[in-house]
């Protein structure tokens, strides 16, 4: 996939000016908030996942 860049925001509003914030965020940056926080996942189970390599921070290739 790699980096790309793009000149600015991807459309413009009449009365609103557009702003990036922040960068998007990165494969699996949150899957801790909403597997611990919104999922309910306990730590062990968490943990577990991310030693059989359901869930992580990594694109696998198939």
């Amino acid at each position: 996939m790699g980096t790309h860049l793009y000149p600015g925001m991807t459309w413009k509003m009449s009365k609103t000016q557009g702003s990036i914030r922040k960068p998007p965020v990165r494969l699996g940056e949150d899957n801790e908030y909403v597997y611990k926080t919104l999922l309910g996942v306990s730590n062990e189970e968490y943990a577990e996942l991310e030693n059989e390599e359901h869930i992580g921070m990594d694109y696998i290739g198939i």
